[in-house]
Formats: structure tokens, C-alpha cells, sequence
């Protein structure tokens, strides 16, 4: 073999197997990715598996939180409706929640409060609801005004069982209350739905709250066409209203003169020589059983002109610091006269109405020099399902109750230093009624 070939076969076979571990050298790197991309690919899908899974733990607790949410709210509306449905079936205010048994809407929430705090959200959704927001007391005035209150009760059962309905009503022989009057109406067949018979049952079902409630003697019962626009006059005994302040500078506070208008110095009652006697005062009341109408500037004008007798006349207060008429030249001349009595200071006027003031109204009641009191006194109202046989029994009826008073500043200021406040809101309590006394 020559040379040559001996070099051309050799470079050949090097070649051969340089061609030879190239193959090998693709070979294994094609072996080898493929391998790590499925090592990859199933590193990927085992990281996917395990998000999956948290998010389903998470989304199923969740979902059990929202159900529990959704039960705990259904919970609440249905106790909501519960309380507001028993509430509408019955009257109740501020003060006689204080009075209630264990079980009262207020001790209800309070308890519920403490034990589960769910329920605070009940009390402030309860309590901030316009339609009950007059009906409850807050925990912090339950606690302010419980022992005010609970030291009240003997004074209040005493003022319950007084024998003062028992007073002897001097008026109409044929009626004096309205037992009376019923028995009469149902012996001269008179119609329940006429102005005569619906205004006679107002006034004596405010007579009796007044015989009731009020330290009054002599009554009188003159309401009719001829009762010159008075309904009831009685004696008016004020000693039962204590002085508000018992320290030396409360005294010395309350002993200051209040001008009225065009009265510069009104001498507060108590302030008087003789208490016994300036204690002891007129009372004249004005019923008016309105269905919607309310007492306006025209209503102020009647009373005016009904106590005061003239129209040039204007108040003054004399040397004895007490309420007379003088004409405009300053000289006294005429006393006004309410249905044939004088008036002073020791007389009060009683407006009362089933509706409020016109704007006009008030303005003028407030303007008036004369000591006016204005009651809010709701209509008597028939129950429901009662037939004809049963309009003249009296037990058929849901008698009229004190619902606002509301005194002039003449009447405040001749009433300053008396506790007149909680003189109303006894008689509230008393008769359960809700309570609201305005003063400027």
C-alpha cells in the first residue's frame, strides 16, 4: 500500500469518528432535554395543584363566614320586627319605661348588649330610628334617672288613691261627669257623632283628669251656649308644688322680678307676703274638641277679647305688683273679667285642644299678657268593634290623656320657683301618658 492511501484512509476513519462523536454528542443532548423539560413541566403543574387548593380552602371558609353573617343578620331583622310590632300595639314614652317589668324593650336591649355583641348594632338601629327614638332611654339615662325616679313612687301612689275624683262638680243638674252624661245622652237618644255630644264628652273627660290629678275645690261646670267662653273654673291649690332650690343662693336666685312684655316687673307667686292665699288661685278652662283645626292668631284674639273686656285696654302691674287693666292715659279704670270674676295674677287661663298652635298662633299666646296655659289633651275614641247597644257605656271608650303643656311667659313667670316640671311629669307617670312640657 502506497503512502498516499494509507493517509487518505486514515483521514477517513479520523473522520468517521470525529462524524461518530458528534452523533453520540447530539444523541445524548437530545436525550437529555427532554428530560428536564418534563422534570420542569411536572415541577410547574405541582405548584399549580397547591394554589388551587388554598384558594378553594379559602374560598369554602369564606362562604362559611358569609353564611354565618347572613344568619346572624336575619337574626337581628326578625328580632327588630318582633320588638317594633309589640311596640306599635301599645302606648309607651320615656319615663314609664323606667317603670316597667324585667322584661321592657329597654331592659331587653341592654341585656343582649352585654351578652352578645352583635346586639349593640339592635340598640344604636333601634335607637336611632326616628318613629321609636321618643320611646327609648339610653343605658346612660336609665342609670342618671333611676334613683330620681324611685324616689318618687310613694308620691305617686299617694296622688293615685286621692279622693279628689270623689269632689262634688257644681253645674248641670242633669250631668256632672260623664257616667251622667252618657246615661243622659242615651235616654234623650242623642247622636254620638254630633258636635254637642263629642264636645260635653271632651270636657268632662278633661273635668275628671283635672278632679283627678289637679288640687282643685269649687268646682264648676258651666259649658253651654251661655258659658261666656269658660267651660270649667275651679280653686286652684299650688302648695303641693314645692319650691324648686332648697340652698340659700337657689332662694336668693328665684327672688328676682321677670318682665313680661309690657308688665316690666311681675312678682313670681312665691315671692308673695301670704303664701296661703297667693298659693291658692282661679283656674278657667277653655275646651276645644277640634278635629284639625289648631289654635291661631284668631283663637288668641278670642280669648283676649273674652277676658279682657275691651279693646284699648292693655296690662300693668300696679303697686302690688299685681296684673290689672289700665287705659292708655295710665289710669286704672276696669279689672278684667273672666265670665263675671276679676282677674289678677292669681288667675289662670286654660286653653285645651287635641291639636298643636298655627305658627301665628303661638306668637300671639306668647304676646299675651295674660297667664295661659295650653294643654294638649287628646279625644276620646271609641274601641274598635263596639256596636250601637254599647256607644253610651263608658267602659267602651278609650278616655282622653295628657299628651303636651305648654305655659305663656306670664304664666311662667308668675309660676317661677315652683316645680311645675315635675309636677306634669307625675301626673304622667300617673296616668302612663307620654309627656312633653315646653318652656322658652
Amino acid at each position: 500500500m502506497s503512502k498516499p492511501e494509507a493517509e487518505s484512509i486514515s483521514s477517513s476513519v479520523g473522520d468517521d469518528q470525529q462524524e461518530h462523536s458528534l452523533n453520540v454528542i447530539t444523541n445524548t443532548a437530545a436525550t437529555t432535554q427532554p428530560s428536564s423539560s418534563e422534570s420542569t413541566a411536572g415541577k410547574a403543574s405541582s405548584s399549580q395543584l397547591s394554589i388551587s387548593e388554598i384558594t378553594d380552602g379559602l374560598t369554602n371558609k369564606l362562604n362559611d363566614i358569609l353564611m354565618e353573617v347572613n344568619k346572624t343578620d336575619k337574626d337581628l331583622t326578625r328580632v327588630f320586627d318582633g320588638i317594633e310590632r309589640k311596640l306599635s300595639s301599645f302606648t309607651i314614652n320615656k319615663h314609664s319605661l323606667l317603670h316597667t317589668v324585667s322584661g321592657s324593650p329597654i331592659t331587653f336591649l341592654k341585656i343582649s348588649a352585654m351578652s352578645h355583641p352583635v346586639f349593640s348594632k339592635l340598640s344604636s338601629r333601634l335607637l336611632n330610628t326616628s318613629k321609636m327614638s321618643k320611646l327609648f332611654v339610653t343605658p346612660l339615662e336609665l342609670a342618671s334617672n333611676k334613683e330620681e325616679i324611685q324616689e318618687q313612687p310613694k308620691k305617686v301612689k299617694k296622688r293615685a288613691k286621692s279622693k279628689k275624683s270623689e269632689l262634688e262638680v257644681i253645674g248641670n243638674s242633669k250631668y256632672n261627669s260623664l257616667n251622667t252624661y252618657l246615661d243622659y245622652a242615651k235616654a234623650g237618644k242623642v247622636s254620638t257623632d254630633s258636635t254637642v255630644f263629642q264636645g260635653n264628652l271632651y270636657e268632662l273627660s278633661f273635668l275628671e283628669f283635672l278632679r283627678t290629678h289637679f288640687d282643685l275645690s269649687r268646682i264648676i261646670h258651666q259649658g253651654g251656649k251661655d258659658d261666656k267662653g269658660i267651660d270649667i273654673r275651679a280653686n286652684w291649690n299650688l302648695t303641693n308644688l314645692k319650691p324648686v332650690g332648697t340652698s340659700k343662693s337657689a332662694k336668693k336666685e328665684s327672688k328676682v322680678f321677670e318682665t313680661v312684655n309690657a308688665v316690666k316687673r311681675v312678682k313670681p307667686l312665691v315671692l308673695k307676703k301670704d303664701l296661703t292665699k297667693s298659693l291658692n288661685v282661679k283656674l278657667y278652662v277653655q275646651c276645644k274638641c277640634w278635629e284639625k283645626s289648631r289654635v291661631d292668631a284668631r283663637m288668641v284674639r278670642e280669648i283676649n277679647g273674652t277676658f279682657f273686656n275691651g279693646d284699648n285696654e292693655r296690662l300693668r302691674a300696679n303697686s302690688q305688683n299685681n296684673v290689672s287693666l289700665v287705659s292708655n292715659t295710665g289710669v286704672s279704670d276696669k279689672k278684667v273679667k273672666i265670665g263675671g270674676a276679676k282677674l289678677n295674677s292669681q288667675s289662670f287661663l286654660m286653653v285645651v285642644a287635641p291639636t298643636g298652635f298655627t305658627r301665628q298662633g303661638l306668637i300671639d299666646f306668647d304676646r299675651s299678657l295674660l297667664p295661659l296655659i295650653f294643654v294638649k289633651f287628646s279625644k276620646n275614641r271609641l274601641l274598635d268593634g263596639v256596636g250601637k247597644n254599647g256607644v253610651y257605656e263608658l267602659k267602651n271608650y278609650e278616655i282622653g290623656r295628657l299628651e303636651s303643656v305648654y305655659c305663656n311667659p306670664m304664666a311662667q313667670a308668675l309660676m317661677k320657683g315652683l316645680d311645675w316640671v315635675n309636677f306634669i311629669r307625675e301626673i304622667s307617670l300617673d296616668q302612663g301618658s307620654d309627656y312633653n312640657h315646653t318652656t322658652q
